[in-house]
C-alpha cells in the first residue's frame, strides 16, 4: 500500500514536475517574445526618430573623469542631421569623429549626466544651424545622446517674435499718427522704432522739394561727426544714381557691398558705408522722399530685409501726407487771416502817397523779406520813378529814383506779358541787365517783379527782394504777393481818382471864389494880387507874379508878386524873353 501511495506521489510529482516544466518554457517563451517585440519596437522607435541618438559608452581616465567615448550606434536622424553616416562612427572615437569636423566635445556634460543620473541640456552650433543636445545615462558608463535641429524652429520663433515687434511699432506708430500732427516727432518715433526690427549703422529720413533731395530727420551721424554735414546735405534727386534709380523704377535698392558696386557714388565723409538700402517713399503715387540705411560692413544688407523695411517706410508717406495737410491747412488759414489784414488797412480812407507806403510794407510782412520797391509810370509813360519803398536795415530809400524802361528785358517782358517775373540770381541774369548796379548796390540775390495792373494796364511794378543766399520764393508766395499787389492796385487807382476829384472840385471852387472876388471890387492892384495867389495855389507852386501888356511899347510889365524868395531883375521883359 505504501509503495502505491509512494508510486503515485511520485507519479504525482512526475506529472507536476512535467506540468511545471512545460508552464516555465512556456513563460519562458513569452518573455522571449515580448523581448523580442519590445526590441522591434525599440529598433522601430530608433530608426524613425525625427531627432537623431547616438549610443555612447563612456572612457575614463585613472582619476575617473570622461575623456572620451565610443559611439556605439546611431540612427537615421543622426546620419541627417551631422551628415555622417552610421559605418563611419560606429566603434569609433568621439575625439576622431568629432574634432575633424570642428564639432565640440562635450566631456563635462557627459561626466555630470554619468555622475548625477539626470538629463543634462547642452546647445551647439553647427554652421547656421542650432542644435539642442540632451545627454541621458543608461547605467555606469553608457549614455543616449538626443541630438534635436531647432533651426527651423528658431528661425519661426524669431520670425513671429519679429513680426510682433513690428505689428507693436506700427502700432505705437499709427498712435503717433493720431496723436500729433507734428512731422518731425512722428518720423522721429518711426525711426526709433526701425531700430528694433533692422539693424544699421545710419539713418535718414529725405524728402524731395522741387527736385531736391534734402535729410529731414538722421540718427547714426551725429556721432561719427557728421552732424553738420547731414542737416546741411542737398542734391538734385537725378544727380544721385541711387535716388535717380529709385525714382524711375519706383523701387527699393539694395547695394550689399558699395565697393563693388560701380554705380555707387563716394562722398568723401561718407566714405565709410560699405552696405546700402533705400526704400523711396510714395504719397498716392507721388514720391516724396526716401528711406536710408547705411552700414559700416560689406554684405550687411539683403534684399530679403526690404519686406520688414517697407511697412516703415509706408507710415512715413502717412505721416508726411498728414502733416502737409495739416502745414497747408494752417498755410491758408493764415493767408487768408493776412490778406484780410491787408485789405482792412488798404481800406482806410488813406492818401494814394499813404496807400503806396502801406502797400510795401505790407508786401515785406507778407512775404517775409526785407525790400520792397513800388514804382509807377508817369503821364508820359517814358519814367518809371520809385514812389514808395521798404529798405532792408542799412540800405536808404530809393524814392525818387527813376527806373529804366527802355533798353530793359525785364520792362520789355513785363509789358508784353502783363505777368510777374521770378529771376533767382538778380546780379547775373540778363533779365535784369539794365538794373545789374541797383541789384548789386542794395546786396539783392533774388527778386520777384509784380505788374501793377490798373484798368487792363500795367501801371507800374513791384519789386519784392530777397538778399539771404540760398533761400527761394514758392509758387505759393508769389500767388500771395499777386494776390495783395492786386488789392493795392485797385487801392491805388481809387486814390487816384479820389486825389482827382479833390483837386477838381477844389479847381471849381477857387475858380467860383475867384469871380466872386472879380465881380466885387474895382481895385485893381488888390484884383492882380488874388488872381496871382490862386493861380500859385492852383498849380501847386510856391509862388508867382503877373506880367500885363504895354501894347504902345511892345513890352511885359510886372505888376504883381507873390510868395517869391528870389529877385527878379527886371520889372519889364520883351515879347519872347524869360
Amino acid at each position: 500500500m505504501v509503495a502505491l501511495i509512494g508510486a503515485c506521489i511520485a507519479a504525482a510529482w512526475v506529472h507536476w514536475m512535467r506540468n511545471l516544466g512545460q508552464a516555465a518554457l512556456d513563460k519562458h517563451g513569452k518573455i522571449e517574445a515580448a523581448l523580442r517585440e519590445s526590441e522591434q519596437k525599440y529598433r522601430l522607435l530608433f530608426e524613425t526618430m525625427v531627432e537623431g541618438i547616438s549610443i555612447d559608452r563612456a572612457i575614463f581616465d585613472s582619476h575617473g573623469q570622461v575623456v572620451d567615448w565610443i559611439v556605439m550606434d546611431v540612427n537615421p536622424a543622426y546620419e541627417r542631421i551631422l551628415q555622417i553616416s552610421r559605418d563611419e562612427v560606429t566603434g569609433q572615437r568621439a575625439s576622431q569623429i568629432y574634432q575633424p569636423r570642428g564639432i565640440p566635445l562635450l566631456l563635462s556634460e557627459f561626466g555630470e549626466a554619468l555622475k548625477t543620473g539626470r538629463p543634462v541640456s547642452a546647445h551647439l552650433r553647427l554652421d547656421r544651424r542650432k542644435l539642442d543636445v540632451t545627454i541621458t545615462s543608461i547605467d555606469s558608463d553608457r549614455v543616449t545622446v538626443i541630438l534635436g535641429d531647432v533651426t527651423d524652429r528658431d528661425r519661426s520663433m524669431e520670425a513671429e517674435r519679429e513680426q510682433r515687434r513690428l505689428a507693436e511699432a506700427l502700432r505705437d506708430i499709427s498712435g503717433a499718427l493720431t496723436s500729433t500732427l507734428e512731422l518731425e516727432e512722428v518720423l522721429d518715433r518711426i525711426l526709433v522704432h526701425l531700430r528694433q526690427i533692422a539693424d544699421y549703422d545710419a539713418v535718414n529720413m529725405m524728402l524731395i522739394e522741387q527736385g531736391r533731395g534734402r535729410i529731414v530727420l538722421y540718427h547714426g551721424y551725429r556721432e561719427r561727426g557728421l552732424d553738420e554735414y547731414i542737416r546741411s546735405f542737398s542734391m538734385p534727386v537725378d544727380e544721385v544714381h541711387g535716388l535717380r534709380w529709385m525714382a524711375e523704377h519706383r523701387k527699393p535698392l539694395v547695394i550689399s557691398n558699395t565697393e563693388k558696386d560701380g554705380s555707387w557714388m563716394v562722398f568723401p565723409p561718407t566714405a565709410w558705408i560699405q552696405s546700402y538700402v533705400g526704400i523711396p517713399i510714395f504719397s498716392r503715387d507721388e514720391l516724396i522722399g526716401f528711406l536710408n540705411l547705411n552700414s559700416a560692413t560689406p554684405d550687411f544688407f539683403q534684399v530679403a530685409q526690404i519686406d520688414r523695411l517697407q511697412p516703415f517706410a509706408n507710415q512715413a508717406a502717412l505721416a508726411i501726407a498728414n502733416a502737409r495737410v495739416f502745414e497747408d491747412t494752417q498755410k491758408r488759414a493764415q493767408r487768408l487771416a493776412l490778406i484780410n489784414r491787408v485789405a482792412s488797412t488798404l481800406n482806410q480812407p488813406l492818401e494814394l502817397k499813404t496807400v503806396l507806403q502801406v502797400t510795401a510794407d505790407c508786401l515785406a510782412e507778407a512775404l517775409n523779406v526785407p525790400q520792397v520797391a513800388v514804382a509807377l509810370f508817369d503821364e508820359t509813360r517814358k519814367h518809371l520813378p520809385i514812389v514808395a519803398d521798404h529798405p532792408a536795415p542799412g540800405n536808404s530809400s530809393l524814392v525818387g529814383t527813376d527806373l529804366p524802361v527802355e533798353d530793359n528785358p525785364s520792362m520789355d517782358y513785363i509789358l508784353r506779358e502783363k505777368t510777374s517775373l521770378l529771376v533767382e540770381d538778380a546780379q547775373q541774369d540778363n533779365q535784369l541787365m539794365a538794373l545789374r548796379s541797383i541789384m548789386v548796390q542794395r546786396g539783392i540775390s533774388s527778386i520777384v517783379i509784380i505788374p501793377l495792373i490798373i484798368r487792363g494796364e500795367v501801371a507800374g511794378t513791384i519789386g519784392c527782394d530777397l538778399i539771404e543766399p540760398g533761400r527761394r520764393y514758392t509758387t505759393e508766395e508769389i500767388e500771395l504777393a499777386e494776390t495783395i499787389t492786386n488789392m493795392a492796385a485797385v487801392r491805388i487807382e481809387q486814390a487816384r481818382l479820389f486825389a482827382e476829384e479833390h483837386r477838381r472840385s477844389s479847381e471849381l471852387a477857387l475858380l467860383h471864389i475867384t469871380s466872386l472876388d472879380i465881380t466885387m471890387t474895382n481895385d485893381l492892384p488888390k484884383l492882380l494880387q488874388t488872381v496871382v495867389e490862386r493861380a500859385a495855389w492852383l498849380m501847386d507852386a510856391q509862388g508867382g507874379s503877373l506880367y500885363l501888356t504895354n501894347n504902345e511899347e511892345r513890352v511885359l510889365e510886372r505888376r504883381v508878386s507873390f510868395n517869391l524868395h528870389y529877385d527878379i531883375p527886371d520889372e519889364r521883359m520883351n515879347f519872347g524873353q524869360g
